[in-house]
């Protein structure tokens, strides 16, 4: 987000983390917004929402899957709980992660988002200190979304995305 930031891994739950921030080891931690309504922990001494612009989320983020057999007796009543747009975008996403190889441990942030027949898709990758990072976005007609996700590749790719990755992995 911020290059003239110190980053530092946290590890430990919810609890643990906010301890170590009230402790003083850490002056500012980032949270998932989820996390912190589950635990119905309030108060604005806690949050700051990041919007898109600011932070890219992981793929799928806020996305709930559900999988069962198409025979199964209640598939048709959880059939109507598919939001479609929903999962398009989710499609797209994790068609941009997959064409990077990436995975869980690879700051990779990727958002989808629909605007009636067009589609707009933002990426980010950067090494876990925040020192490199290539941020990009394509738009255009929601026919043709799989091949944005193609555009979008490639132009990170020639931004360097290949040599981030190999260099995330030592993180």
């Amino acid at each position: 987000m911020r290059q003239d930031l110190d980053t530092e891994s946290l590890r430990g739950n919810v609890q643990t983390r906010l301890k170590k921030l009230e402790c003083g080891e850490f002056d500012a931690i980032i949270l998932a917004e989820a996390g912190l309504c589950r635990l119905e922990i309030q108060g604005a001494k806690y949050r700051k929402a990041f919007s898109v612009e600011e932070m890219i989320p992981s793929m799928g983020q806020g996305a709930l899957g559900v999988e069962m057999l198409k025979n199964h007796k209640h598939f048709a009543t959880l059939q109507k709980l598919n939001d479609e747009e929903s999962a398009f975008c989710c499609h797209l996403e994790r068609a941009f992660i997959k064409g990077l190889n990436g995975g869980c441990q690879i700051p990779i942030g990727v958002h989808a988002s629909l605007m009636g027949d067009r589609v707009k898709i933002r990426a980010v990758l950067g090494l876990p200190n925040g020192k490199e990072v290539i941020a990009k976005e394509k738009q255009g007609d929601k026919t043709k979304a799989f091949d944005l996700v193609q555009e979008l590749l490639e132009a990170f790719l020639q931004s360097g995305a290949k040599e981030i990755l190999e260099k995330a992995q030592l993180f």
